[in-house]
């Protein structure tokens, strides 16, 4: 038992001293957001200090719940532009992070929206409701491959997002990330 509190204690220590130092940001380290400061919703991308926000959708639909791929090398995200055909939804995109190359990957009559990247890059899970009420849903990277991992028909499920390991790293590679709490389990 002394042993796994040991354990616990350096974990604990650990923990504190990294979220206590604080870390110097790359000056490449950038961020995505979703904001309406031009009419509508747009994906932007920004430098970690606020400076040189850029957009990158550029369209009139709407375009929002930005999430960055584990490489840092593109985004995805949600966007209403089936809103102009009858019928249309909102839908899953990806695109390169500085806005080019953009795919639907997720196509239904039904809403989809909050992408959010697997860790390794392989999945994107996802909440829609092309069931009917809100489940959460997860696909390969390019859109293949969906499958409904709530299915519950009585209550909704929503805003879905994936765990990193404890000891993750930037995409950049660079720096040192913690989320969430530790707890032990004896």
């Amino acid at each position: 038992m002394q042993r796994r509190s040991n354990l616990a204690h350096l974990i604990l220590a650990s923990v504190v001293v990294l979220r206590l130092t604080p870390l110097n940001v790359d000056a490449q380290a950038q961020i995505v957001f979703a904001s309406n400061r031009d009419g509508n919703w747009e994906i932007y991308l920004m430098d970690a200090d606020g400076g040189k926000p850029k957009n990158l959708t550029k369209n009139r639909h709407d375009d929002r719940d930005p999430s960055w791929s584990p490489d840092g090398k593109g985004i995805a995200f949600t966007s209403g532009s089936n809103w102009n055909i009858p019928g249309g939804n909102e839908d899953i995109y990806v695109m390169d992070a500085n806005g080019q190359n953009r795919q639907r990957l997720a196509e239904n009559r039904q809403n989809d929206w909050y992408p959010s990247w697997s860790p390794a890059g392989e999945q994107i899970v996802f909440m829609s409701n092309r069931d009917g009420d809100f489940d959460i849903y997860v696909m390969d990277a390019d859109g293949g491959n969906p499958q409904n991992l709530t299915n519950n028909n009585r209550q909704n499920d929503i805003s879905p997002a994936w765990f990193n390991s404890p000891f993750s790293v930037s995409p950049t590679g660079k720096k040192f990330t913690m989320w969430g709490w530790l707890k032990q389990v004896d």
